[in-house]
């Protein structure tokens, strides 16, 4: 295995999540790659054997899955005391932990689905490196660490990156926007490579994104609390400076930095305009 250090070709990392703009080059970049994967799979079936994603891996790590558990929990207790939303407390209490197996189930390849690629599986900005012209314009963006891809439906990747590389407001103000450039990307990327398959519909993909809604909802409640806040400000960054430490050691330390998320101004308004969409889509309630 060889690594290249793209910083000396003028790619950087971003400290937060991204603008139309930017989500537009990464919803690009993530159609031609489920493109390339669509139109490579009959030549190599081995991409089928990539079968374990980010969730799929809860179920054999314990320790971090009991933390997002009590993460949604934690989440229970703050909504009951938010005015409007204390209706969603006992609901969100009661998926703990049949959320968690719902997004195993997602993540596990359903041949019903009607569209199957390989997705990137960790579509987070994170995982991106941006590269500016020298008057600050967006010229490249490039997608890093393929050690989650997972063979299965592209609304994997796409709630993925709608949470966790897309910025709040971009989300709400361009989410169907982002959905259909991300659609004629692929479709003209499948053109383009000769696809001899049947194309997928908009429609499809929006109902793989439906059907697969119950990610979003996970997402809000664990993922997104931490765009919210500086991470520095609850708990230790590594020296190198890059992510942050997990303290099993002192749990309730933790839990303490994670409720501080929640109570942070910006998460308290996405999650009293979200919480409700969410509840009426169905997606507090799982079905064992």
């Amino acid at each position: 295995m060889v690594f290249e250090d793209i910083t000396k070709h003028g790619y950087e990392m971003k400290a937060k999540q991204l603008d139309l703009e930017e989500s537009k080059v990464v919803f690009g970049k993530v159609a031609r790659w489920h493109a390339a994967s669509m139109s490579l799979i009959d030549t190599h079936p081995e991409m089928k054997k990539l079968n374990k994603g980010v969730y799929n891996l809860f179920e054999e790590n314990h320790q971090f899955l009991q933390m997002w558990q009590s993460n949604i929990a934690q989440l229970s207790n703050i909504v009951k005391e938010m005015p409007g939303l204390e209706q969603y407390s006992e609901r969100i209490a009661k998926v703990k932990e049949s959320i968690f197996k719902r997004a195993s189930a997602i993540y596990t390849y359903d041949p019903s689905s009607y569209v199957h690629v390989l997705n990137h599986g960790d579509c987070h900005f994170k995982n991106m490196m941006f590269k500016r012209t020298t008057d600050g314009k967006l010229e490249d963006i490039m997608l890093l660490d393929f050690q989650l891809s997972v063979w299965g439906t592209p609304a994997i990747d796409l709630i993925y990156a709608m949470y966790n590389t897309v910025s709040i407001d971009t989300r709400e103000n361009h989410r169907d926007e982002l959905i259909n450039f991300y659609y004629q990307e692929l479709i003209a990327s499948l053109n383009k490579f000769g696809y001899l398959g049947k194309l997928p519909t908009l429609l499809e993909i929006h109902l793989e994104m439906l059907k697969c809604g119950h990610l979003e909802f996970l997402l809000a409640a664990t993922f997104v609390p931490f765009m919210c806040v500086e991470v520095s400000e609850i708990m230790e960054i590594p020296e190198n400076g890059e992510g942050f430490e997990m303290d099993f050691a002192n749990i309730d330390k933790m839990m303490e930095g994670f409720r501080q998320c929640f109570l942070t101004p910006v998460y308290v308004d996405f999650i009293t305009k979200n919480l409700p969409k969410l509840a009426n889509k169905g997606l507090l309630d799982v079905v064992e």
